[in-house]
């Protein structure tokens, strides 16, 4: 795609998925700030996660790294479309939460409207997140374990309200690796800037790329000198 759109367009063009760039708008701008490894959770139609690791965006081998929406959640749960069955995204996702709340969805409208929930009383919500909170707490305990993130960042495009109330019920969560180590974070934030952080990103793009440093190319090893 960004080969093809380059050749019309005669200009150089990144192309990235929205996890990796709220990711980019969070650390620019948001509560990522200052922080050199965090885990941003992307709520949206599906859910993705964005790995700010040592400094760097983290994309992996063949750029699938946090593709976390079809990682198993719930032993023998909920069918997928991908084929496997309790993958997180049957559970904690945008989608999820409106068919749990018989919202009908209308395109992809439905993930970009604020009001969306507005009408929604709190019970109904709490209901929801109470569900939703086991499957996330299971992904935050993973993913600590795997990547010992600062923190880890919940945004997207899942509408405030929705958001907020799965925060508040992920608490109490699973016991960490290092329960007596002090904190100068939580270990779970709500992102500061809200449903504009890809676009952010996104615009960011070409400068990220191209100031933020680069630690492998400094690393490379010292020739050595040739024996006399």
């Amino acid at each position: 795609m960004a080969s093809k759109l380059a050749d019309r367009l005669g200009m150089p063009v990144l192309v990235e998925n929205d996890a990796a760039a709220a990711t980019i708008g969070e650390r620019l701008y948001g509560v990522g700030r200052g922080l050199t490894s965090f885990v941003y959770l992307f709520l949206g139609g599906g859910i993705g996660a964005g790995l700010f690791l040592d400094g760097q965006l983290y994309k992996g081998s063949r750029s699938n790294a946090g593709e976390i929406g079809h990682m198993i959640a719930v032993s023998n749960g909920l069918p997928c479309v991908c084929g496997k069955r309790g993958c997180l995204d049957r559970y904690v996702s945008l989608g999820a939460a409106y068919d749990y709340l018989n919202i009908t969805a209308h395109g992809q409208a439905w993930t970009r409207s604020p009001d969306i929930v507005a009408g929604l009383s709190q019970d109904r919500i709490d209901a929801w997140a109470e569900t939703a909170a086991e499957a996330m707490r299971q992904t935050i305990d993973v993913l600590e374990l795997a990547f010992d993130p600062q923190t880890i960042v919940l945004g997207g495009s899942m509408p405030t309200r929705l958001l907020e109330g799965l925060a508040r019920r992920l608490q109490p969560l699973h016991r960490p690796v290092d329960p007596g180590q002090e904190r100068v974070l939580p270990r779970i934030m709500t992102g500061a800037i809200g449903r504009d952080t890809a676009l952010l990103g996104a615009a960011a793009l070409p400068i990220f790329s191209e100031t933020n440093p680069q630690f492998d190319v400094l690393q490379k090893p010292l020739r050595q000198r040739p024996q006399e």
